[in-house]
């Protein structure tokens, strides 16, 4: 039976156990995982967050220590020293800001991709749901054969975050191509009203590497009103006990 399935839960960015469709997951589907990606962009009490990351990488560390020692030996010599030691150490920072971001956010999403990749093994599912920070990872993870599972990706920022990491779209295009050959098991739904992540990115993904794409008429990013609903026709629960 459809209420039997194996499914696993991939969390947003910002999201987590507690989030509301983790819950109406493991209220609908007995056998739910949700696997703690322990995720966020600032919050560094998750180990991998992105502010985290950036603050253990090797420049920012460099850039921090000279910073201290600027702004250290200037204060024995003049409050201006200071201030002018302050304001070349923040203009450097901007200098480097973007790599440092672009380096961090690669780590933080492939230490996700680990922590799914292990779960997915250990737990052997039958469905993926993955949403938007979680859909990139469980896409990553289909294009790895970390799992043969049909994935519902819930406004997967595939495009926006991959082109984030490396603006030049290698990423974002080799993402495409990988996932051709699994675009029988891909089904993308989106917000036709998405202020987060663009619609338009879906649909270029869709037409890059196949699979099925559910347009949420007035839906917004997390589409909870139409998701996590029973009632209505697009609810998670019926989208699931659907796939074969």
């Amino acid at each position: 039976m459809s209420e039997n399935r194996k499914v696993i839960f991939m969390h947003g960015l910002e999201s987590g156990l507690q989030g509301k469709k983790s819950h109406y997951l493991h209220s609908h589907f007995a056998n739910t995982y949700t696997p703690d990606m322990q995720m966020s962009l600032l919050n560094v009490r998750k180990k991998h967050s992105v502010l985290r990351n950036i603050c253990k990488t090797k420049l920012f560390r460099v850039w921090f220590v000279l910073l201290l020692l600027c702004v250290t030996i200037s204060c024995f010599m003049s409050t201006t020293h200071t201030i002018v030691s302050f304001v070349i150490g923040i203009l450097v920072f901007l200098a480097v800001k973007k790599h440092l971001i672009q380096r961090a956010l690669d780590i933080s999403l492939q230490q996700c991709v680990t922590v799914q990749s292990n779960a997915l093994q250990e737990f052997q599912p039958h469905i993926v749901v993955g949403s938007s920070w979680g859909g990139l990872v469980a896409l990553i993870c289909l294009s790895q054969n970390a799992h043969s599972c049909p994935v519902i990706l819930i406004a997967p920022p595939v495009k926006m975050i991959l082109n984030k990491i490396d603006p030049s779209e290698k990423k974002w295009l080799n993402m495409c191509e990988m996932a051709k050959q699994h675009s029988d098991q891909i089904y993308i739904v989106h917000g036709e009203k998405d202020q987060t992540v663009p619609l338009e990115d879906s649909q270029e993904f869709i037409e890059k590497a196949g699979g099925i794409l559910q347009v949420i008429p007035g839906g917004d990013h997390s589409l909870n009103d139409s998701l996590l609903e029973d009632d209505t026709p697009y609810a998670l629960k019926n989208i699931i006990t659907n796939l074969r």
